[in-house]
């Protein structure tokens, strides 16, 4: 199927008129792509995940109430939708992707199973539904299934609220899956599988497993044939169906699972978007053993956890970002609302999906209402404030601003003839609605000087922060905090920092810079 960009007027939207509109704190708003503007018009969103194709493009398979779509962010300012795959008519289309596949399902009337949909040539723009999975002739016909999860070491697939109850799968072979075993004691709305490697459970594949009313189970099912329930928690005493264990996200650790419960809130149990947080290093006796309250008015949903950073979506409250890098005391660090046109409470509009695992690390939300959006959540994980522009100067080659984001040996190597050295400038973004001061971080190496200089915005003038020496075997970082907010900051939330490096001597190897970073203070 032939690659469908989006007209460019309407992205330029992305980046000035949407962006207004969608109010946020330390996450930058990219891009958008409306309901209207899918096959079809669907009426609404629902899960979506990600795919990084062989060459390093990023895409998002979002699940629309028509089917699945496959959209390309890799420039996270002009998505452009590649394919779509069409589906029943239902509000529930969730998806997984497990090496160059996608695996689409539904549930409602009309479900037919799990569509197989090959990615591996979404490059050239071939999108291509391989098969359709409804079970053996010899088994009760797979229809219904709420959600889905996968594990790419034991290639195994997992479908969780289905009508043959939680079902593992063999997907070794794709487009051909067949069934290992089943658990049927409880309803699974959804699940998150770990293989232990370490511990007393070393060797073992565990399910944990999201049930509803029921709470939170825990599974062995190292053997599919044979699952045995380890331990379970009701981690509201006594709440009955006032609860319901939607989802959650487990520390690197293995001890603490962060429960997104989808019905406390509603049902007065807690007076805010909250995070359950469970003590699962005893798989026969999880232990509720705290909470995060967001102090938001919303309902949680799903979450997705990256590096110490817990990204959830929050319904009318959009997605939320934590700092869960101690899950007993997490905080907000970072949010964008994507529901603006109504106060936050307790009801199933706005923000129903994220996905935050992509190596540039743009985050993908699905909304029910409005369709796709990027974000960049670079402020809020401590990467910065984004780079919006880059003006290359005399260096001789093109920059990426992402690898300027982070000291990860990713550096730009600067070949510009110049024999005294090189000159190039950046310019940063902040949207923190709080701003009491400025620290430039510059990286590299080389043999000679580096010169920081900031734009003074009210003379208009570049002026130098801070002069540093590099070496050329080892990478040098140099910070300057401090700087005052009403001489470096514009209107508009923008630092513009200008990096003048001079050599030591006419044949000094060529300077790399790995990092150019504004943080802005609150």
């Amino acid at each position: 199927m032939k690659r469908v960009s989006l007209l460019v007027a309407g992205l330029a939207l992305a980046c000035s008129g949407f962006s207004q509109v969608y109010q946020s704190d330390s996450v930058r708003f990219m891009s958008q792509i409306p309901l209207t503007d899918f096959p079809g018009a669907p009426t609404s969103g629902a899960g979506c995940y990600g795919y990084v194709s062989s060459s390093g493009r990023e895409y998002v398979t979002m699940g629309l109430r028509n089917g699945t779509s496959v959209v390309d962010i890799t420039n996270p300012i002009a998505p452009q939708q590649i394919a779509h795959i069409p589906g029943p008519n239902s509000l529930w289309h969730e998806n997984v992707v497990m090496g160059d596949y996608c695996y689409s399902v539904s549930d409602g009337n009309g479900a037919i199973g799990i569509q197989v949909i090959d990615l591996s040539g979404v490059d050239g723009g071939a999108v291509n539904l391989a098969a359709t999975y409804n079970g053996a002739a010899a088994m009760k016909p797979l229809s219904n299934v709420h959600t889905l999860q996968a594990d790419p070491t034991t290639q195994r697939l997992f479908a969780n609220g289905s009508n043959r109850g939680f079902v593992i799968f063999d997907a070794s072979n794709p487009t051909n899956l067949v069934e290992l075993g089943r658990w049927t004691t409880k309803y699974v709305h959804d699940s998150l599988i770990v293989n232990h490697t370490t511990g007393n459970w070393a060797g073992k594949q565990i399910a944990y497993l999201f049930c509803g009313t029921s709470g939170l189970y825990i599974v062995d099912i190292t053997n599919p044939a044979q699952p045995i329930t380890l331990g379970n928690t009701a981690y509201y005493p006594g709440a009955g169906n006032n609860t319901y264990c939607h989802s959650g996200s487990i520390s690197p650790d293995l001890r603490f699972m962060m429960v997104n419960d989808e019905f406390d809130e509603g049902q007065n149990l807690t007076n805010s978007a909250t995070t359950i947080l469970v003590n699962v290093e005893n798989l026969l006796l999880p232990e509720r053993v705290g909470e995060f309250k967001s102090g938001i008015n919303t309902i949680d949903h799903n979450s997705l956890l990256r590096d110490g950073f817990l990204y959830l979506s929050a319904y009318k409250a959009g997605v939320r970002i934590y700092n869960a890098s101690n899950p007993l005391g997490m905080s907000e660090v970072g949010w964008l609302d994507t529901f603006p046109t109504a106060t936050n409470d307790s009801s199933y509009d706005g923000n129903w999906g994220v996905y935050s695992l992509f190596p540039s690390k743009m985050v993908a939300l699905s909304d029910i209402n409005r369709g796709l959006f990027v974000v960049d959540p670079s402020e809020a994980i401590g990467l910065g404030a984004p780079v919006t522009s880059v003006d290359e100067g005399s260096t001789g080659v093109s920059i990426n601003p992402r690898i300027l984001r982070e000291s990860d040996d990713q550096r730009i190597v600067m070949t510009g003839v110049q024999r005294g050295g090189v000159t190039f400038a950046t310019k940063h973004q902040t949207n923190r609605p709080t701003r009491s001061s400025i620290a430039v971080t510059v990286e590299g190496r080389g043999l000679g000087d580096v010169r920081v200089k900031v734009r003074n915005w009210n003379t208009g003038l570049f002026e130098s922060v801070r002069l540093f020496n590099v070496v050329p075997t080892a990478d040098t970082s140099n910070t300057v905090s401090g700087l005052d907010v009403t001489k470096y900051l514009n209107a508009a939330g923008e630092v513009e920092v200008q990096v003048v490096a001079t050599k030591a001597s006419k044949t000094a190897p060529a300077f790399e810079f790995d990092v150019v970073r504004v943080e802005v203070a609150r």
